[in-house]
Formats: C-alpha cells, structure tokens, sequence
C-alpha cells in the first residue's frame, strides 16, 4: 500500500486514492505500524499529490489523531513531517520529484501542489494538536509561513 501511494503514477487512480484510504485506517487502528513502515511519509506525499479537499482533510485528521493521542505521538516527527507539508509553500526551490525539471507541466503541478499544501495547513490548523505542531518550539512552522 505504501508503494502504491508514493509511486509517481499520473493520472492518480481510484487504486491510490483506497489505498491512501486504507493506510489512513491502519494508522488509526494500529499506530506502531506507523513507525515500522513509513506509513506517516507515505501519507504526507499522497497529500501533497491529492488536490481533493475530502481526502486532505481525512489525510490530516489522522495526523491529527497521531498527534492527539500520548502513545501514537511519538511516531509522528513534528519538526520534520510538519516541514513537509510547509515546504511547497516556504521553500523556494522547492521541488516534489528530483527529476523535475523546468516545464510549464511542472509549473502547474507545482501550483497544484501549493493548492494542496494551503488546503492541509487549513486542515491542520482547525485542530488543537495540529495547531500545537505547528507552533511548538523545535518544529518552526508558524514562523516559516
């Protein structure tokens, strides 16, 4: 599942949005899978390729849940997955795949990605815990927008 979602594939298909779907439960359901497999990372890219506001907000309320509860938290790394999701809009030279290049495709995916990270900071933001994320000491986030 975790291949699927972090796969470069264009056009993105019913099977990457279940799949992002699905690890979303598995890190509800079982939050020590998280840190085993990379399900947080994984989640953070499918969202910056989702351009849905249902799936960016399902996608963040389970980082919020993660961020919520004392035994899943420290399996979410604030101060470098909350970057993440800042880094299309704070970074300069900011660029999703090393492969990218300068082209007007890439121009407008990198618009679309932009989009997708305002409408997760939103998300994020309407929570206490993403709020805190975002705020707290060692992660600069607020600071960075």
């Amino acid at each position: 599942l975790v291949s699927i979602v972090v796969s470069d594939n264009e056009p993105l298909d019913n099977l990457t949005w279940a799949s992002l779907a699905t690890l979303c439960e598995i890190a509800i359901v079982n939050p020590q899978l998280v840190s085993q497999c990379g399900i947080v990372q994984a989640l953070l890219r499918g969202l910056l390729k989702c351009f849905s506001s249902r799936i960016s907000e399902t996608v963040v309320l389970t980082l919020s849940y993660l961020l919520n509860h004392p035994d899943s938290r420290k399996y979410v790394r604030p101060h470098l997955d909350i970057q993440s999701l800042l880094a299309p809009i704070t970074d300069l030279h900011y660029r999703y795949l090393v492969e990218d290049v300068d082209s007007s495709l890439t121009k407008t995916d990198q618009e679309r990605r932009v989009e997708a990270a305002k409408m997760a900071i939103t998300s994020l933001l309407k929570s206490w815990s993403g709020l805190l994320s975002l705020c707290s000491f060692d992660s600069n986030g607020i600071s960075a927008l």
